[in-house]
């Protein structure tokens, strides 16, 4: 036997032996347009539809349907909407039509088109999910005044049904075992509190009980990633991609806060559109660096297009080397100067992504700038094929700081290895900055020869003597002297052969170079060897720099 419901536009049969709570519910869902319930499936946050963004009038043309001049118009009356990025606005397009928002009324509320994406989400979601009845732009504009208002006041408002419980349809969804339902406030004490203290509430017990944690751990979490105004229909999706996609389980969550107030629409745009990023396959960085899923897809793309413009060695890994660089950096400039060094394998440019996978969540515009810097520092053509390199832009600032820190204490002369300048600890840079000029290492330029000749480094240490070796014997000043003895005519084996020469200052190079064919002693110049040439040249430059 059944009892037929009528309802405007709907013909509903319930049961006659069923819960008064289940009929509430079935003339709550009824009544309303779109019902809580359909808003919560996981096939609700599909891509397969996804408006992509074109234009900023196209998109407002074919979401408010009206004619280009229109659109132009409205453009015009409001900066921000101009300004504001495709992306953001074909989002919120995306978000405003999955929720059923009417544009007429976004139309009146037009910063709800540029505002932040997935705070508009979040904001609508949490309404939605509480039983608003209707919802329009103007409850979205005014989300925390609904939603820190008492349920008896919404229910005089008629933005809540005048019986049942406002969390039912939500119960339905996230699945709470009868023991946590059982903490929950009955519904015949809801009218006394606001639908943030219901919805907190709700949350606390969720998420205890899905991430197997004490609630006051749940609270921690919550006021250090602020996760306050966040749908528990999203994290719920969220939490079920993450499991089910991306193997992340509820231990990871609890350590990485910041994943239940990501978009289950970003990551299903990110397993759609973003494969790899700089050749390395997209879920193993997530495996090492979660945060990756709450940048936006378009972000991600455009870093890989970056960090694959960069030329990094493509050796196998297992080699060793030992490459310096002196950044010789003027303070009150934008890249200030000093010195490091860098030690690390030879890696592909996936294993260098992999090794710092964290870079991949700078924004796009961050990653070009300092790329563009550090390309203006002549000393970093000792790093051009380096996979390491990369510690330079996540590591930017402070790498910054300290070398600033260093041309204060008045200690460039020393050569402070990457690892000083990049690591976490203080302790190791402290120590540096006081006993750093004492020390003194001269592999950086043995290896960088070793890779030029391609040699072993053996071979370039027995070429080179230690009386040789000054202040001035940096990677700048070899490369400087590599590239000029190559300009003159002089091959690698020739120049091999009296190696001593490339650690001297350049400009005596090239001074000591043009006076060698008037000097006695090297005459007939034109009927001497190369090498032999080399080796006088290294004469003169020794006698230049000891007159005595």
């Amino acid at each position: 036997m059944a009892q037929v419901v009528r309802v405007p536009g709907r013909v509903v049969k319930v049961k006659t032996r069923v819960s008064e709570r289940l009929w509430r519910r079935v003339l709550c869902c009824a009544a309303s347009n779109v019902t809580s319930a359909q808003l919560l499936t996981h096939q609700q946050y599909s891509v397969e539809n996804y408006i992509e963004p074109t234009t900023w009038h196209h998109m407002l043309m074919n979401y408010f349907d009206i004619s280009s001049s229109l659109a132009h118009h409205i453009l015009r009356s409001d900066i921000r909407l101009k300004t504001c990025d495709v992306h953001i606005l074909a989002r919120n397009i995306n978000t405003l039509m999955r929720y059923d928002v009417a544009p007429r009324d976004v139309r009146r509320n037009l910063p709800l088109l540029y505002r932040c994406p997935v705070r508009t989400e979040q904001y609508i979601a949490v309404l939605k999910e509480l039983g608003i009845l209707n919802l329009t732009a103007d409850h979205c504009m005014k989300f925390l005044k609904v939603y820190r208002s008492d349920v008896s006041s919404l229910r005089r408002w008629k933005l809540l049904g005048d019986d049942g419980d406002p969390r039912d349809s939500l119960l339905d969804v996230l699945s709470l075992p009868s023991s946590c339902l059982a903490r929950l406030t009955p519904p015949a004490r809801l009218n006394s509190m606001t639908l943030e203290q219901v919805h907190r509430e709700l949350s606390h017990e969720y998420l205890s009980w899905r991430l197997d944690c004490r609630k006051e751990c749940v609270r921690e979490l919550k006021a250090s990633y602020r996760l306050n105004k966040k749908s528990l229909t999203l994290q719920h999706h969220v939490l079920h991609l993450l499991q089910h996609q991306w193997d992340i389980g509820p231990e990871k969550v609890l350590q990485n806060g910041y994943l239940l107030a990501c978009s289950p629409v970003n990551m299903e745009l990110i397993k759609a559109k973003v494969e790899t990023v700089a050749g390395a396959g997209v879920k193993e960085l997530v495996s090492l660096s979660p945060r990756i899923l709450a940048a936006p897809p378009h972000h991600l793309l455009r870093v890989d297009a970056l960090l694959r413009s960069l030329e990094v060695s493509k050796l196998s890994p297992g080699k060793y080397q030992m490459v310096s660089f002196q950044l010789l950096l003027h303070l009150g400039s934008t890249v200030p100067p000093l010195v490091g060094s860098m030690w690390a394998p030879q890696w592909s440019r996936q294993e260098a992504v992999l090794s710092l996978p964290r870079i991949v969540t700078l924004l796009p515009q961050t990653v070009e700038e300092r790329i563009r810097h550090l390309e203006q520092i002549p000393e970093l053509g000792a790093l051009r094929l380096h996979p390491r390199k990369l510690r330079l832009i996540m590591y930017y600032k402070k790498v910054v700081s300290r070398l600033q820190a260093l041309e204060t204490e008045g200690s460039v002369e020393s050569i402070p290895s990457l690892n000083t300048l990049t690591g976490n600890k203080s302790r190791s840079f402290d120590r540096y900055i006081k006993v750093g000029n004492l020390r003194r290492s001269y592999r950086d330029v043995v290896t960088c020869l070793a890779n030029h000749f391609d040699v072993e480094t053996h071979v370039v240490r027995q070429a080179l003597h230690q009386q040789c070796w000054g202040s001035h014997s940096t990677v700048v000043n070899v490369h400087a002297n590599l590239d000029y003895l190559s300009q003159v005519g002089y091959t690698k084996d020739q120049i091999l052969s009296a190696l001593d020469v490339v650690l001297y200052p350049p400009q005596q190079v090239c001074s000591q170079m043009d006076k060698l064919p008037h000097r006695p002693e090297a005459q007939p110049y034109s009927q001497l060897n190369p090498s032999i040439t080399l080796q006088l040249l290294l004469y003169f430059l020794e006698k230049d720099i000891s007159p005595s």
